[in-house]
């Protein structure tokens, strides 16, 4: 055999190798893959604690419950179907474009407090929602 055929023989012999482990490997891990999605290992997951995992104790309950800004940004987008104004701060809230122009006003992160207004026909006339620092 000369050089030139062990080196070629060499390079096919490297090359097939290497083609084994990829289609060995691309096996193994759909394998797991399917393994993963077909059990509760999923599920599991999410129990396990993490640096992010933050527990709160509550002792007890609230007299009030205040909505964030992000619930009451939610609570806008649902305006329409409840055909009723929605004050937030000093911002009235009527129509989608209310929405869309005015939304950037209220504080993400903020905590607002709830107050429906009902018209004596039993109602709901408009709501509320006042910034607590």
């Amino acid at each position: 055999m000369t050089l030139e055929h062990s080196l070629l023989f060499m390079n096919s012999t490297a090359r097939s190798a290497i083609w084994y482990i990829f289609a060995i490997s691309l096996f193994l891990s759909s394998v797991a893959y399917t393994v993963f999605l077909t059990t509760d290992v999923r599920e599991s997951f999410k129990h396990v604690p993490t640096s992010q995992t933050v527990f709160n104790e509550q002792l007890e309950i609230p007299k009030e419950v205040l909505w964030t800004g992000a619930q009451v940004v939610g609570k806008l987008y649902r305006l329409t179907e409840d055909d009723y104004p929605i004050i937030v701060g000093t911002e009235v809230f009527e129509t989608d474009e209310d929405v869309i122009n005015k939304q950037r006003f209220i504080d993400l992160q903020g905590r607002y407090k709830l107050k429906t207004e009902i018209a004596p026909n039993g109602k709901i006339q408009r709501i509320i929602f006042t910034y607590q620092p």
